[in-house]
């Protein structure tokens, strides 16, 4: 969508639905997406993923300026924004080939191993990641979107829009309230303080 691929990766990113408070996800749940539940050792698991990954190709995502959001936020965020773009596939009969997302892949001429961890991405969800930005593409002209010409906030938020029809999310408040659709979130008091069964699968 824009040449440069990683900041578009953060930008997709954003456009999943703003977090909601109108029920609580439940103790040992990050988030529920349209039903769907991701647990918190689920979201650990795929932090640590990225953590060894960024370490591993000296990706130092602690910098100031690296993402929008806390590690876990931005995590959380990505595999949101999965279960969203698949149940708006869903419900809209859209496809996408898996020469697709091999070609969209190519377009950001970094290599997997780098471009994963630098915008907070498991290497293991680089190909859910792209799936997802592919639908949003599919989807934008129905909502009046040209890609290239529609001004990036509409877009997004458009996109937001959509997601958030096809795909509720009640986030779990100990990750903190969306504030801006370039990802960054409002800090609750105590980031990231345990649930009880925090470790529930």
């Amino acid at each position: 969508m824009k040449s440069n691929r990683v900041r578009v990766l953060l930008a997709v990113a954003a456009t999943a639905v703003a977090l909601t408070a109108c029920s609580p996800a439940g103790a040992g749940t990050a988030a529920v997406v349209g039903g769907e539940r991701i647990s918190v050792a689920e979201l650990n698991e795929n932090v640590e993923a990225v953590q060894r990954e960024a370490a591993a190709v000296n990706v130092d995502l602690t910098a100031p300026e690296a993402l929008p959001a806390k590690l876990p936020q931005m995590v959380l965020h990505y595999l949101v924004m999965i279960k969203q773009a698949d149940q708006l596939a869903a419900r809209d009969g859209i496809t996408v080939t898996e020469k697709e997302i091999d070609d969209e892949l190519a377009r950001y001429q970094v290599p997997v191993e780098q471009l994963a961890p630098r915008a907070a991405i498991p290497r293991s969800k680089i190909r859910d990641v792209v799936r997802a930005e592919i639908i949003q593409t599919k989807v934008a002209p129905r909502l009046g979107i040209t890609i290239g010409q529609t001004p990036e906030e509409e877009m997004l938020t458009k996109l937001h829009q959509e997601l958030s029809t096809a795909a509720p999310v009640t986030w779990s408040p100990r990750y903190g309230t969306r504030v801006s659709l370039d990802g960054r979130f409002q800090l609750p008091n105590r980031f990231g303080a345990p649930d009880a069964d925090a470790h529930e699968e």
